[in-house]
């Protein structure tokens, strides 16, 4: 099993190499248009802390917003169905790119058997001695894993380092030295995922987490990742109102499960 999981991880790492650019998002895209229907999309809503979708079947999906990021005319970007919101998951527009994710979640992002529900620190096992490389400062689960461990390097888009948390260009040598990492699914929105893959080759344990999480298993077959950590939205209503009043996380949570899914 030690030598087939090596074997993945160097597969992914001769191809990260060869094929520059925005590989892995690409990937996403192009495999979330291929496993699903194309539905038309029921409503989409711009706030300022997430972006939400939902479909024509009444699956939702929501996506960070990168406040602050240039916004497109608002006017052009009603999308009449899920393939065509899909479709702009590489575009450059942080907007388009988060509304192309929601689309995606809100399409994948369903209840089912194989889904581990609860906190992602419930389901994989974090060492005293393991160093935890964490890409996007999670705040709720910062207490429990210090409890774990005392080697934690947290990442953000810092320009210096403020307290516990360290620029983000700091992750990609650091990150290549941890037994875990811990990364925000926001790096898909923004097309940084490539690069930060590349660095957690030899990472024990590799999770891709946060409410922008892709429950989507086949895009991220033969990559570093090991489990993918997100939401399903069970009040889509309640969910709604939280992102049209500028809520988080925080606001809509008592409104989705957290899941989880090893690869």
């Amino acid at each position: 099993y030690i030598a087939l999981l090596l074997e993945d991880k160097l597969l992914f790492s001769i191809i990260s190499q060869v094929i520059m650019g925005n590989e892995m998002v690409k990937r996403i895209q192009n495999t979330a248009i291929e496993l699903s229907e194309n539905l038309s999309l029921r409503d989409t809503v711009l706030g300022y802390s997430y972006n939400a979708v939902i479909v024509e079947d009444g699956g939702m999906g929501v996506a960070f917003s990168f406040r602050g990021s240039g916004r497109s005319d608002n006017n052009k970007l009603s999308y009449k169905d899920t393939h065509s919101a899909i479709s702009q998951l590489t575009s450059n527009d942080l907007l388009r790119s988060s509304i192309s994710l929601a689309t995606i979640n809100a399409l994948f992002n369903r209840e089912d058997n194989d889904l581990l529900p609860g906190n992602m620190l419930e389901h994989i096992r974090i060492n005293k001695d393991d160093s935890v490389g964490m890409v996007g400062y999670f705040r709720p689960i910062m207490s429990r894993l210090k409890e774990m461990t005392d080697r934690i390097f947290v990442f953000e888009r810092v320009q210096k380092r403020e307290g516990e948390i360290l620029p983000e260009q700091k992750a990609y040598s650091i990150l290549k030295e941890c037994d875990v990492a811990i990364i925000s699914s926001t790096t898909i929105i923004n097309h940084t995922i490539d690069r930060l893959l590349e660095s957690v080759i030899s990472c024990r344990e590799v999770v891709l987490l946060g409410a922008s999480t892709p429950i989507l298993p086949q895009a991220f077959k033969d990559t570093p990742v090991t489990l993918l950590s997100g939401i399903v939205v069970n009040n889509p209503t309640g969910v709604m109102k939280a992102v049209v009043e500028g809520g988080g996380v925080r606001a809509f949570n008592k409104y989705v499960t957290k899941v989880n899914l090893f690869l």
